[in-house]
């Protein structure tokens, strides 16, 4: 197979070499004195034909030996027993290949039983395949049977077994419709709705909690429980600082441009994501719920590569003033 894909893009790179000199080709016969009988607009439409066959052959070539390439790396994955790098691999496969994969996975790595199925759909969840959504439907009735006997029970503990073993997030995604119904029901009020969040998944249920009950009384519980996960979420690089307090405030972004530049600014975060512009030796802002950001500004007037911050937004007004005028930019 190897020497298949090398021998691929050799014949592929050889079709790009033709197709540039097919290029060289049109120039010749359009710019030659032959030209003004015909004879070298002939040959130089003669040449552009050939670029584009050569050219376009070259594509599909070299394309088909990615995709071999590809096709050949996941089945090596997947033959070794490599879990991670066959999730990782089977983005890369075409429609066809993945539809024809997907069970084989299944079978060699995930167990038919109920956390087989979560931990296959924490994986392949986002697939649009007959097979994941059988998995889908499996997985959901399952649930349900898990949620009838939790709820027959119906004790702090009964519920927060339930949630241990589906994640809010995972309940949200799968349970029918029905079964939602059934949840929702238990949250007529905000004091109801927060005992649930309590003990169905507080991170995912917190994200619901605030949809349905902005300016709860547990509102700024909600927030916190959110704040407190997306700062851990933070492997490598963390915001300056953690948020101990007002987690329920707003920040203000505010940015100046102190040269003739425009600005893009474009924020995204805990609970919040939007752009705003600057005009050049102007200012702009914006308020958004305490969290954390990443902060992205550059210019279309520059060839600056722009500036990427991450900031811990907790109240008051954070300024940023911006000097960009080539490159590079900078921030005081």
């Amino acid at each position: 197979m190897g020497f298949v894909i090398g021998l691929l893009n050799f014949v592929g790179f050889i079709f790009y070499i033709v197709a540039a000199i097919a290029a060289f080709g049109v120039l010749i016969g359009f710019m030659s004195n032959d030209s003004k009988d015909g004879a070298g607009i002939k040959g130089g439409l003669i040449a552009a034909v050939a670029g584009v066959v050569f050219g376009s052959g070259g594509y599909f070539i070299r394309d088909y030996a990615d995709s071999l390439k590809r096709s050949k790396n996941f089945t090596e994955s997947f033959t070794n027993g490599d879990k991670e790098k066959v999730k990782w691999r089977f983005g890369g496969l075409s429609e066809e290949d993945k539809n024809e994969y997907i069970g084989e996975i299944f079978d060699k790595f995930y167990g038919h039983d109920f956390n087989g199925e979560y931990e296959f759909l924490s994986d392949y969840g986002d697939e649009y395949i007959a097979f994941v959504q059988d998995v889908k439907d499996q997985f959901s009735n399952k649930m349900e049977l898990m949620y009838n006997e939790a709820e027959r029970i119906n004790t702090k503990e009964s519920w927060l077994s339930f949630s241990g073993k589906v994640a809010g997030k995972f309940f949200l995604t799968y349970a029918n419709d029905n079964l939602k119904e059934r949840e929702f029901a238990k949250w007529g009020n905000d004091e109801d709705a927060w005992q649930r969040v309590l003990v169905m998944d507080s991170l995912a249920m917190s994200h619901e909690y605030l949809s349905r009950f902005p300016h709860g009384i547990y509102e700024c519980d909600a927030r916190k429980i959110i704040l407190d996960h997306s700062y851990a979420d933070y492997s490598h690089n963390k915001p300056p600082f953690k948020i101990t307090k007002n987690y329920c405030g707003t920040t203000t972004i505010s940015v100046r441009s102190s040269a003739y530049a425009d600005l893009n600014v474009h924020y995204t975060g805990t609970f919040a994501t939007g752009e705003f512009k600057v005009p050049g030796y102007g200012y702009n802002s914006v308020t958004v719920p305490n969290g954390y950001y990443r902060i992205h500004v550059s210019s279309r007037q520059t060839r600056a590569r722009g500036e990427t911050t991450l900031e811990t937004l907790d109240g008051g007004v954070k300024n940023f003033d911006y000097h960009i005028v080539s490159d590079v930019g900078r921030r005081h």
